[in-house]
């Protein structure tokens, strides 16, 4: 039969045409199946309940994606969160070239999860990366400003509040977060002042007990010893198992002169809370050193130290408590410990101060990274980097 043969041709035209129905329907299948939002959405459904099969999913995504898929990435990050695999969930976070591509709901989601299972580095990215202008910066903040006052800065905090005070002048969450910085730079005026700001916005019970608790311990430090009664005994009607306000009950009662019922209160604590609870333990030692039991006092401060090795006001107590024990050299070492301790504090108000005026300046950025070490607080100077976004 000649090549130029009808019936060879038009066999041919069938098998061509056979074989690109075949390709296109599986051009279609893969676009339908194995595209990259429908993955992502699979990948998704399937994250709450099964991470490592959502990862899986994910991944596929991302890959023919080429790689570029924001989304997708910051699910993969939670999934492998989710499946205690943290190291992979940061670096899977720092492939996403551009976060604000990411929903803020999604990023806020990763946070959560981070936080749950105490992988600070990728909370704090995500939280950073959703704060922005627009729905949800106010949800944002609310998770940013405990998170930064747990790393101790106390500038980037202050920017915050500030920022959220703008958003929202009666949200109350600001304006304890600031008193807390006050009071830690013992600035007991301004601090006082912020925890009434702060209860005139309506705070939920258990927040409204938090700042009675503060504000009681700024008017004993004050002096102001009625002033406080009324505010410990609010903050207990509110919540009357809250250690720290027990805690602080317990210090009033001392300056109240009842130190049988303080003594007797902080025992209590100890015995249902733990017996590792180095602020009751401060208070005992403290309430023992008063009524002539310098042993167990000089073991409760011990204790203290042990737990607390920065704990300035424990190394002075401990050194009043070997100087009754007639231990000379052990008293010297404390007392020695605790001025070392109370000079690196000062300098680190004077420095962060400094820094204030002029953030970009390394040999102050440096002076402060040392100070920080020197009294056991392990994070980075606040630089011109470390201002919100």
């Amino acid at each position: 039969m000649s090549p130029q043969s009808p019936p060879l041709v038009a066999f041919l035209r069938r098998v061509a045409v056979v074989l690109t129905a075949i390709a296109l329907v599986y051009l279609g299948y893969t676009w339908i199946v194995e595209n990259p939002q429908r993955l992502t959405a699979q990948g998704r459904a399937a994250l709450p309940g099964n991470p490592v099969q959502a990862e899986r999913l994910l991944g596929q995504a991302i890959d023919r994606a080429g790689g570029d898929l924001p989304e997708a990435l910051v699910l993969r990050a939670q999934a492998f969160q989710l499946s205690q695999r943290p190291f992979e969930a940061l670096g899977t976070f720092s492939l996403i070239k551009d976060p604000s591509r990411c929903s803020v709901t999604d990023l806020v989601a990763l946070a959560d999860v981070a936080q749950a299972h105490g992988n600070a580095g990728l909370q704090r990215n995500a939280l950073e990366a959703a704060h922005r202008p627009g729905p949800g910066q106010i949800e944002v903040l609310h998770r940013l400003i405990p998170l930064e006052s747990a790393l101790f800065r106390s500038e980037t905090v202050l920017k915050l509040c500030r920022e959220l005070i703008q958003l929202d002048n009666q949200d109350p969450l600001p304006w304890y977060a600031m008193a807390l910085i006050f009071n830690e730079r013992k600035l007991v005026a301004e601090a006082i002042q912020h925890c009434r700001e702060s209860l005139q916005r309506d705070p939920t019970p258990a927040h409204e007990a938090e700042v009675r608790g503060l504000l009681a311990g700024l008017l004993i430090d004050r002096g102001d010893l009625a002033g406080a009664r009324q505010e410990v005994d609010a903050s207990l009607k509110l919540n009357s198992t809250a250690v720290g306000v027990q805690l602080t009950n317990v210090y009033l009662l001392r300056m109240e002169g009842h130190a049988e019922a303080a003594l007797k209160l902080v025992n209590q604590i100890l015995q249902t809370n733990g017996s590792a609870n180095p602020r009751a333990l401060m208070l005992r030692g403290i309430l023992r050193l008063d009524t002539g039991e310098f042993e167990p006092a000089q073991a409760d401060l011990e204790q203290v130290v042990e737990l607390q090795p920065f704990n300035k006001e424990a190394h002075f107590k401990l050194g009043q408590a070997c100087q009754k024990l007639n231990q000379p050299q052990q008293a010297e070492a404390h007392f020695t410990r605790s001025r070392e301790l109370t000079e690196s504090s000062l300098k680190i108000l004077s420095v962060e101060e400094k820094l204030q005026t002029d953030p970009d300046n390394p040999a102050l950025i440096k002076q402060l990274s040392d100070l920080y070490e020197a009294v056991g607080r392990n994070q980075q100077p606040q630089g011109a980097n470390d201002t919100p976004h």
